[in-house]
């Protein structure tokens, strides 16, 4: 958690910004589906694949800079998929119980119906 919290940390003491419909902050990647994000690491990735094709091994400040863009993408990203797959597990998880309470109801009523009428009777009287 602490290099998540480091590669934020630098990303906002940079004023790092992206490219994706005209220029984004950092705050604006959060709102982005994943395709979009994916979408700006491949465009990043393409940078960083351009620089390392020269013969000058130096790395400059804008690598650098394209290091931790690819760092901040990445990161939320991870996140954000791992929320919608809570998020869809926790809708499965909801639905099946909806279902199991569905079914414990017709049950119950199956029993009630399978009682002969004094039994339904005493029932009522003891309400």
């Amino acid at each position: 958690m602490s290099n998540d919290l480091n590669i934020f940390e630098e990303a906002s003491r940079f004023g790092l910004t992206f490219e994706h419909k005209g220029t984004i902050g950092v705050d604006d990647l959060w709102d982005l589906p994943l395709a979009s994000l994916d979408s700006i690491y491949r465009s990043l990735k393409a940078s960083v694949k351009q620089s390392e094709e020269g013969l000058l091994n130096t790395r400059s400040s804008k690598d650098k800079e394209t290091e931790l863009k690819i760092s901040v993408v990445t990161r939320v990203f991870e996140v954000k998929q791992r929320e919608l797959t809570e998020k869809k597990l926790a809708a499965e998880k909801r639905e099946k119980k909806q279902k199991l309470m569905a079914a414990l109801e017709r049950k119950q009523d199956s029993e009630l119906e399978s009682k002969t009428p004094a039994e339904i009777q005493t029932m009522i009287d003891e309400l």
